[in-house]
């Protein structure tokens, strides 16, 4: 029996009506599930995420309510990248800031206009059997969006926890400066080629060129279509990859590994990065012929820069940091964001909260 998942924003009540509606009309030919309990504050959950796992397609009731909710967004983001069936359906009349909202979050796939066979009495056989044309026209066609090949194993990262605390700063001009940073995890081994091969092969990875929309730089990078390229030894560490594919990478981790809860994958901050060597634990493997990628730029090393086009990202040399524990100045470089060099690498971050 094909299962289908209904993402709804819960402050439309026609929305709710209408997924009653679509239960009692599809059953038993297909098996539906709505959420009707999570109210707003509460935990997006271990059984929403599975649900969106199981499902064959996700219907998709839009509105400004739904485009405005994280738990929609969420839902959309996980059922694309797991090559979910997707089937928007517009219920209400939108804005034209809207209408460019929904263009822009569902790309090729069309969002069929069904807000004049909304009825508020909550009798809407119209908008129901436009539903079920669309379903049963997308089984038999089972055409969409690029299909996902592959999914990294959550667990071929080794994370390590590094707690809150203070780490020194050196600025560019030379002086120097105590930071707090915030708790994270970071993996043990910079990114290996076995890892980053599963984001090339995905359709819904490399392939799928808005994850270089963060910036118009970035963008542009990946419209030449420069792919890194590989060595053989898949245990080897990546290197001639650009800043950029690396923004790439981690927020198409950050979907991926999306569940049961919400990951926020990074590169590290030069401040992470050193916070992390700075403990001095074993765990943390770096090498001295290797330097590493860092989010920030080399100017604004406590800002996060990734939406600016004239990013200089910092790079870290092998070892940061001197006997009494500051930074060393040549440690700290910068290079161009599409720089290619086969002596740098990078490592990740995951900021989720706990």
């Amino acid at each position: 029996m094909r299962k289908l998942f209904i993402s709804y924003a819960h402050k439309d009540t026609d929305a709710k009506m209408l997924c009653k509606q679509l239960v009692e009309f599809l059953s038993p030919d297909y098996q539906i599930w709505y959420d009707e309990h999570i109210s707003a504050g509460q935990i997006w959950g271990t059984n929403i995420a599975q649900r969106l796992q199981s499902c064959d397609a996700i219907i998709c009731l839009v509105s400004p309510n739904w485009l405005k909710s994280e738990y929609c967004n969420r839902e959309y983001d996980i059922a694309f990248f797991k090559n979910k069936i997707i089937l928007p359906f517009k219920i209400t009349e939108v804005s034209n800031l809207d209408d460019e909202k929904i263009a822009a979050t569902f790309r090729s796939i069309q969002c069929e206009d069904i807000s004049n066979h909304i009825n508020s009495d909550g009798f809407m056989p119209v908008a129901v059997v436009k539903i079920l044309r669309a379903i049963d026209q997308a089984f038999k066609s089972s055409v969409g969006h690029p299909q996902v090949l592959t999914s990294p194993n959550p667990n071929s990262f080794e994370w390590c926890e590094v707690p809150e605390g203070e780490t020194i700063l050196l600025h560019s001009d030379g002086s120097t400066t105590v930071q707090k940073v915030s708790e994270f995890k970071i993996i043990k081994y910079p990114i290996k080629i076995s890892q980053y091969k599963s984001f090339l092969a995905d359709g819904g990875g490399y392939d799928y060129r808005d994850l270089w929309h963060f910036n118009d730089s970035a963008y542009r990078w990946r419209l030449k279509g420069e792919k890194t390229k590989l060595e053989d030894s898949e245990n080897q560490p990546v290197t001639q990859i650009s800043w950029f594919d690396i923004i790439a990478y981690c927020d198409w981790l950050s979907l991926t590994l999306a569940y049961p809860e919400k990951k926020q994958i990074s590169l590290p901050s030069e401040l992470q990065l050193q916070r992390a060597v700075l403990l001095a634990n074993p765990s943390i493997y770096t090498t001295p012929s290797l330097q590493e990628w860092c989010s920030n730029d080399y100017n604004s090393p406590t800002t996060n820069f990734r939406s600016n086009s004239n990013i200089q990202p910092t790079v870290r040399a092998m070892p940061l940091l001197d006997t009494s524990n500051s930074p060393l100045p040549h440690s700290r470089l910068h290079r161009s964001p599409d720089d290619l060099s086969k002596d740098v690498g990078f490592r990740l971050v995951d900021l989720s909260q706990k």
